[in-house]
């Protein structure tokens, strides 16, 4: 797979063989700027980022991905799925879109749409979704012995909190409270 495909989600064709390298340096430095200025909490600056690479790339699967992430931190569940899909829907071979929405699903307590978003993102190659499936299946078969019935928890938690729900609250408090 070429670099060209890579980047902008697409098979590089006599039409579209731009691409000089610095075409391609700019964009990942814009990626690049994006994922940093995420990981400082600087959602809005991210989501500049992101924004521009959709700009550049109005067919490419990156540009809606890191959206979806910054959607995501900023627990604004629902866009986050919105950007997600789409970034699934421009490139169907993106196993990292799959394991992000699959993440996102489960930390919503959406156990199956997580799973199977996982299942897809294994079949394409993705280790981390892998992972988070065994994961998965491995406090499966723990909780199943537990006398709390999981899904009945999230399941509330969901109607009470809505979209903005996120497991990982209800994970750190059972944690803290050695349960």
């Amino acid at each position: 797979m070429s670099l060209f495909s890579k980047l902008f989600g697409k098979k590089e064709t006599s039409e579209n063989k731009v691409v000089n390298l610095s075409d391609i340096m700019h964009y990942q430095q814009i990626y690049m700027k994006g994922v940093e200025y995420g990981s400082q909490g600087n959602f809005s600056k991210a989501m500049e980022c992101f924004q521009e690479l959709i700009r550049l790339q109005p067919q490419g699967a990156t540009g809606y991905e890191g959206i979806g992430m910054v959607y995501q931190e900023q627990k604004k569940y629902s866009q986050a799925i919105e950007a997600f899909q789409k970034a699934i829907e421009l490139k169907p071979d993106r196993a990292s879109a799959y394991t992000n929405l699959g993440n996102l699903y489960y930390m919503q307590g959406k156990q199956q749409e997580g799973i199977t978003m996982w299942e897809k993102a294994v079949q394409l190659g993705d280790e981390k979704a892998k992972t988070n499936l065994n994961k998965y299946k491995s406090s499966s078969s723990q909780s199943n012995e537990d006398s709390v019935d999981e899904d009945k928890i999230y399941e509330v938690m969901r109607k009470i909190y809505g979209d903005n729900f996120d497991r990982r609250e209800i994970d750190a408090a059972r944690k803290k409270l050695g349960i």
